[in-house]
């Protein structure tokens, strides 16, 4: 111990002399500014995102957000921030309006540096480039080169006093750099080999390498450049476009970031220029001033916009929402069932207008309620609790505190729907699950008197409650073979009800502490029972082996909805987002708004599988769809731009 003590109170020491809270990050939801200027990536995969007011590092929900302290040398410079880029060491580098600072590898300091030993001049960065061996940075007055041991930049080459604003490795080798009025070029010792002078209309933004050519992007369009004969070029994206930036990929693909035109795809090769990059589309961008676009280890797209953040672009097969118009229909009504009829239409039940139907042919909506549809009028209240279709086409709900059998036809107008009421059960109370066995006979359930079976004459025939249900809260019913149906009784047990002699048994005592809070049962293709639940997450009880497995492990999400797509994957909605699982139970992902969902809160129940094996849950949000892998839609091709362009450069 003896040993020990000097270097403790050694450490103390020098932990009393360093300011922990001068430093530290603020902790936000969101990000510091919504115009991005860049992003990038650091060593350990975290992302860095540059704003006009603030330095944002991202943890997926919420931002460490690093400001500029002036009599804080380790923080940036200042909060405007203007340039990202990690170096071959993992370095995170950082350009300000005000000066150059560097976040090294391992540590939690930035580290400022300093301008020709200059403390006091404020350099107003751009952005950095490695090359020949060189760690370079540029922006006003010219190019410099960092000294990382000594945190020194030291100019190497001006042009005109002005500020560079782009730099880049050409195809013959050299360093391409450019101030916006000019382009020079430099080998690998730095010196100067050329100077291109632009004529007073032009002005290049920034500058990217594409084969045997580099592309400047200006405010008038991309010109591509041959550095061999020092020639231009015109290419598809003309003067009606105002270029910002362009990423090239190593697929000889270009992400143009525009300032009127969103991002925009153009492959060099082919000459065209659309809005799709693999799986992305950037025509879901919800504006069109974009700043900056870089791509990530995993080929995620991150889109910097000068009005709306950085905007995530996951690049994987769309899972979610495909049928956009579909989706935008019912987006934020509150969707608590949803079917489909003999005809391909979609049908909605709501909280608070009624049943909707949606004609996919023609994307067109029609509301029926107590009051666009005389034959509800006597209800005050439109709130639809359970809703079903008959093999004869009858559709069937629980509405309000009531059951009620309608008959949907087509009106004079192809496009318009009517309804009529066949009859209504003012008898029941909350109707909350309906099924048809296979004798034609319609089983409903309610929330608190059991179950009724109603024939196909509108008659009811049988009652089932207590005391053969312990329950008189029927969540579910199914089919289990020929001669059962499978039931929820919630807070009892799941029975088998013989639909002949109507015999009631338990299914399973063994599992009745585990399901007996079920809201949705399902059997999958295999036969094996699926029940989701509140408070008890998801269970499986396998048909073979009987074996009962919870596949949430010791998470009490409430699992309302449940189905099976075309892979087998079995898809379940809960009270805060989606969960997919493999046949066996086991989770494969689960699934939020930034995953592309409208909402994360779904209704019990609310589910259906329509034309193309996609798959609807409803909630708060409205709908969502699913789309299984092996159902994509083909990617549209590509939109095709002309235009006359032409480019005078002077040589001096």
């Amino acid at each position: 111990m003896k040993t020990l003590l000097p270097f403790f109170i050694s450490f103390l020491c020098l932990a009393g002399c360093l300011d922990m809270s001068a430093y530290a990050p603020v902790r936000r939801s969101e990000l510091s500014n919504l115009c991005v200027r860049a992003v990038c990536q650091d060593s350990y995969g975290y992302i860095w995102i540059a704003t006009a007011n603030g330095l944002c590092k991202s943890f997926g929900d919420e931002y460490e957000i690093y400001f500029g302290d002036a009599n804080d040398t380790q923080t940036v410079p200042s909060n405007s921030v203007t340039g990202l880029m990690t170096d071959k060491d993992g370095w995170l580098l950082v350009a300000t309006n005000m000066g150059i600072c560097a976040l090294e590898k391992d540590t939690k300091l930035f580290h400022r540096f300093i301008v020709d030993g200059n403390e006091n001049y404020d350099f107003n960065g751009y952005g950095f480039v490695e090359y020949a061996g060189r760690l370079l940075c540029y922006g006003a007055e010219g190019l410099y080169e960092m000294d990382k041991s000594s945190r020194r930049i030291v100019s190497r080459l001006k042009i005109n006093g002005d500020a560079i604003t782009s730099a880049v490795k050409g195809p013959d080798g050299h360093l391409w750099f450019s101030n916006g009025t000019c382009m020079m070029a430099v080998d690998s010792t730095l010196k100067p080999l050329l100077r291109l002078n632009f004529e007073s209309s032009d002005r290049v933004n920034t500058m990217a390498a594409a084969g045997d050519r580099l592309l400047l992007g200006t405010p008038n369009g991309v010109m591509s450049f041959n550095p061999s004969d020092q020639t231009l070029s015109p290419t598809p994206i003309g003067s009606d476009t105002e270029v910002n930036h362009i990423l090239s990929l190593t697929d000889g693909t270009h992400l143009v970031a525009t300032g009127n035109r969103g991002v925009l795809v153009y492959d060099s090769k082919t000459g065209t220029v659309g809005n799709r990059y693999n799986n992305i589309d950037f025509k879901e961008l919800r504006t069109a001033e974009i700043n900056n676009v870089y791509l990530d280890r995993d080929k995620n797209v991150w889109v910097s916009t000068f009005d709306r953040g950085e905007v995530l672009l996951v690049d994987r097969p769309k899972l979610f929402n495909v049928d956009r118009k579909l989706i935008r229909a019912f987006r934020n009504e509150f969707v608590t069932r949803t079917t489909t009829d003999s005809h391909g239409n979609l049908w909605v039940g709501t909280r608070y207008q009624g049943f909707a139907v949606f004609n996919p042919a023609t994307n067109s909506k029609q509301y029926f309620n107590s009051r666009t549809a005389p034959a509800l009028s006597s209800f005050t209240h439109d709130f639809v609790q359970e809703m079903t279709f008959d093999s004869r086409g009858r559709l069937w709900a629980g509405y309000n505190n009531s059951l009620i059998v309608c008959n949907p036809g087509a009106s004079s107008d192809p496009e318009k729907y009517h309804l009529s009421v066949i009859k209504k059960f003012s008898n029941f109370v909350n109707a909350v699950s309906i099924a048809e066995d296979n004798r034609g006979r319609m089983w409903v359930g309610t929330d608190n008197c059991g179950l009724f079976i109603i024939d196909s004459d509108l008659n009811i025939v049988k009652t089932i409650s207590t005391p053969l249900l312990r329950s008189n809260n029927i969540t579910k019913i199914i089919p289990y073979d020929d001669n059962h149906l499978l039931i929820s009784a919630y807070t009892d047990n799941l029975y088998l009800i013989d639909i002949d002699n109507m015999t009631v048994r338990n299914f399973d005592a063994s599992g009745q502490r585990a399901w007996n809070s079920a809201v949705d049962i399902m059997l999958d293709r295999d036969r094996n029972l699926w029940i989701g639940t509140y408070h008890h997450g998801l269970l499986r009880l396998d048909a073979k082996s009987r074996e009962l497995k919870s596949c949430l492990g010791d998470q009490t999400e409430d699992i309302v909805g449940l189905s099976q797509d075309s892979n087998g994957d079995i898809w379940a909605s809960s009270s805060y987002g989606i969960y997919r699982f493999d046949t066996s139970g086991k989770l494969i992902s689960s699934y939020l708004r930034p995953d592309g969902l409208g909402g994360n809160q779904f209704h019990e129940k609310c589910v259906a599988s329509v034309a193309g094996g996609k798959i609807l849950f409803g909630g708060n949000a409205g709908l969502e769809e699913i789309v299984p892998m092996t159902n994509l839609k083909k990617s549209p091709p590509p939109n095709y731009y002309s235009f006359d362009f032409k480019r005078i450069m002077v040589i001096t």
